[in-house]
Formats: structure tokens, sequence, C-alpha cells
């Protein structure tokens, strides 16, 4: 029986660009298709086609990059990772994660990939979550884990914050652009809706922004956590009135 190891697939497409492009990203790529071909063998070829067609040195860059924060977060043992993730989430984490720069989105991605993973690969749950995260921008994802950071041993009370320290987190200075994003993630669940008093004025000084259920268990996913919200941020039971 032969004693080498078995190459890993090139999974990210970056054969065909050349040595300037390998020398580049060699060592990140290597060990992200390492992973990425461990957590999803029935689908490694496919990923490998779809890549070398579609990711160019940029996307395969940021791939890399989740890949790699994804594998500090997996178990792992002597004989290499243990848990498998399903195929239709890693070609989700592929097509819409590799879109990603903001180093907060490909954590997020990272850990949405690793919490994706169990012992058989058959979960499909955050799927769900993954459809959430690719619709979010990058301030509407910093403004969520702020506000879920927010609730953590406050049993859910109603974050409330001034309109500065919203668009703080949001990394603006345009209350316009807080306003509209605000009422993004309310479209989508991931934040509570106010009532209609709250929301009389799109430009109040204070509004509240407690996150929804939906988005408290979003942000816990995209930490690498299957853990439901009580246990994740140390509340003695999860309120049963928690606004949705």
């Amino acid at each position: 029986m032969s004693s080498e190891k078995p190459v890993a697939k090139d999974l990210l497409g970056v054969a065909p660009y050349g040595e300037a492009m390998k020398i580049a990203v060699e060592k990140a790529t290597e060990t992200a298709q390492t992973f990425l071909y461990s957590i999803c063998k029935p689908a490694a070829d496919e990923f490998g086609l779809l890549l070398k067609d579609r990711v160019r040195l940029w996307r395969a860059r940021n791939l890399a990059n989740i890949a790699n924060k994804a594998k500090e977060l997996v178990i792992v043992n002597a004989d290499g990772v243990q848990l498998c993730a399903h195929p239709r989430l890693v070609a989700e984490v592929v097509e819409h994660g590799s879109w990603c720069e903001d180093e907060r989105l490909q954590s997020m991605w990272a850990g949405l990939l690793s919490s994706a993973c169990t012992a058989d690969g058959k979960d499909e749950s955050n799927l769900v979550f993954a459809d959430l995260l690719k619709r979010i921008t990058t301030s509407e994802a910093r403004f969520l884990a702020y506000v879920c950071e927010r609730t953590r041993g406050s049993w859910g009370a109603q974050v409330e914050l001034p309109e500065s320290e919203m668009a703080k987190a949001m990394d603006t200075s345009d209350m316009q652009v807080v306003a509209y994003q605000l009422g993004h993630l309310r479209s989508l669940g991931l934040i509570r809706h106010p009532s209609e008093s709250d929301w009389s004025h799109p430009m109040l000084k204070q509004m509240p922004a407690t996150p929804a259920e939906l988005g408290l268990h979003l942000y816990i996913r995209c930490q690498g956590s299957r853990k439901a919200p009580d246990d994740f941020f140390g509340w003695k039971k999860f309120p049963q009135d928690y606004p949705q």
C-alpha cells in the first residue's frame, strides 16, 4: 500500500492561473482545499469544476479566508475532521460567501459553515441562515451582531439605541442609510418590529433595536455554535415572551 498522502483536489480552481497567483495564495488555498474536501467529499469534483470556471483570484482568496477561519472552529482530532457539512450548504458558501471581502462577513460565513458540520453531514438547517446571510449588507451584519451582544445577560429586554449609536454600529454617518437598513432587517425578521408609535417617524432620536428570535439564531450559528439562545447568551431560561 502506498504511504503517500492523498493530494487535495484543486477545489479553488487556482491551477490555471500561473505561478504568480500560486505564490500569492498557495499556502492559504492548500489548507482551504484540504478542509473543504474533508467535509464534503461527495461533491468535491463538482465544486472543483464550479470553482475552476467561476472563481477568480479575488474570490479564491475570500473563500480561502472563510475556509481557514472555519477550520479553526470545527472539531478535529488525530484522524482529521470528524464532522461533515451538507453539500448544499457548502455550495452556498462557495457561491455567495466567496463574494465577501469584509472580514466580519467572512467570519460569519465561516461560522455558518462550521456550525453546519454534523456527524452524518445530512443536516440542512443552516440553509435557512445562509439565505438570510447572503441578503444582508456588511453594515447590517455589524448592526445585528452589535444588538445581539447587547442582549447578553439581559433576558431579552428591549434594546433601545440613540441614532448616534446606531450609526456607529453600522459604520455610517448617514441616518437615511440607518433607517432603511433597519427597515430591511425588520422585513427579514431579524430584529423586532417596533410598535406603531415607536416607528411614527424614521428619524427618531432613539428607536428600539431588539433582535428577534430568528436574528439571535442567525447570529449564534454564524459564531460556529448550534446552542440555543439561552445557553449561548447565559440566560437562565429563554424568555417565553421574547419579542418576535
